[in-house]
């Protein structure tokens, strides 16, 4: 069971439960606010599985000349800014943008001045009632989400937009199992076209939390007419404002804005809200465990560094056996024999010196002895016939060679 968004969601039905799993704040008459408080504030959430969601399909077009009186209706052209006493100058709009019902649809408008051109670009919204499928992977607890939509018909703006919409079910009598109209219903809306009204205005609560934030206006940036009502899009990384040190300060305002950008902010609003919800659905959940393992994509260059070394060591030793076999005494086995088979010779100089060493440490040893080269090779007797291996100084000795 994992949580999801269920917009549906009225509780028992009864009217007080209607509104507690409203997402929307509703009027004294019933009437459609705006958004609730919690989720004025959207934070991250985790989801799964299909559900409902406002989407918005949004493209290029020419200047809405009725913008400028949309974005007004709402909010007020004196400058809210702290310290600013400017107001609203038509003539050096930088950007533009307001949520209004036309033709029975929400659309959402927009005018800013692009990055691309440095002219002013429109743009137009409609919020459609589509299907979202999600689907999560986490990988070493790093979560990725991905989103297929399936767009939906346009929210019916005619209906969810009427005023007094849930009039009668303030005024209604709360049962058991639902309410009942009491004689002062405005609408008298069947179940199911009460459903479909608060099916819509879920979804229309989500898309305003986009839209809200965007709304509002900005003028002469960069002078002291600078104006701003509401929007926050200049505080996003999507605003390029332009920064002139010869005069101290911003000088223009940009925006790098798209069709796709607004329709993926969308997309990201309602992943961001989805989590919020108690409700509960279940869910096929595939878990894949990893074992982890160092994997060289140049395996030439491994291969190359380890066989090289290998073929240099394999030589040395090769080269080492050889002169073992060419070098060698009966004594190779070790033990006691190496020492009986390797003693120095006798009549030799290097004996000579070590008899006159006293058993006085280093300072006892005469310098010629500690200058003496000495070697392991072969001695010749007294006789001048016997010859064996042993260690003497280099005059003394001849090298050992093999089969000695």
């Amino acid at each position: 069971m994992v949580p999801t968004l269920n917009v549906d969601n009225r509780g028992n039905g009864s009217a007080v439960e209607f509104f507690s799993h409203a997402m929307f704040t509703h009027g004294a008459d019933g009437e459609y606010r705006w958004p609730d408080v919690r989720y004025s504030g959207i934070g991250k959430r985790t989801i799964l599985e299909v559900f409902s969601a406002p989407s918005l399909r949004c493209q290029e077009t020419t200047s809405n000349p009725d913008l400028e009186e949309q974005v007004f209706t709402y909010y007020s052209k004196e400058n809210k800014l702290e310290g600013a006493g400017s107001e609203w100058v038509a003539d050096s709009a930088e950007f533009m943008a307001a949520p209004y019902p036309s033709g029975g649809q929400f659309l959402f408008d927009l005018s800013y001045r692009s990055r691309d051109t440095n002219n002013m670009a429109h743009m137009s919204c409609t919020t459609l009632d589509s299907t979202y499928t999600a689907y999560v992977k986490y990988m070493d607890w790093i979560q990725t989400v991905t989103v297929d939509i399936t767009e939906g018909q346009p929210l019916n703006a005619s209906a969810i937009g009427r005023s007094n919409l849930f009039y009668d079910v303030m005024q209604s009598v709360p049962t058991e199992t639902g309410f009942a109209y009491s004689d002062s219903t405005f609408y008298n809306f069947t179940t199911e076209e009460l459903f479909d009204m608060y099916h819509g205005s879920q979804l229309r609560t989500i898309r305003d939390t986009l839209v809200r934030a965007l709304s509002g206006a900005i003028s002469a940036f960069g002078t002291e007419g600078y104006f701003t009502i509401n929007t926050l899009i200049q505080e996003t990384k999507l605003a390029y404002p332009v920064y002139k040190p010869e005069i101290y300060t911003f000088s223009d305002i940009f925006f790098d804005l798209s069709p796709s950008v607004i329709e993926d902010f969308m997309k990201n609003v309602t992943i961001s809200m989805l989590n919020d919800s108690e409700d509960k659905i279940s869910t096929v959940i595939t878990a894949s465990n990893y074992r982890s393992a160092y994997v060289f994509k140049d395996r030439i260059r491994l291969v190359g560094a380890y066989g090289g070394a290998l073929i240099a060591c394999l030589a040395f030793l090769l080269l080492g056996f050889g002169a073992l076999l060419q070098n060698g005494t009966s004594a190779s086995s070790g033990g006691f024999l190496q020492i009986m088979c390797t003693t120095t010779h006798g009549d030799g100089t290097m004996n000579k010196l070590a008899k006159g060493a006293s058993l006085g440490g280093d300072v006892g040893v005469p310098m010629d002895l500690k200058n003496l080269n000495v070697r392991f090779g072969v001695v010749t007797g007294r006789a001048g016939e016997t010859r064996h291996a042993a260690f003497g100084t280099v005059e003394d000795t001849e090298p050992l060679v093999k089969g000695l």
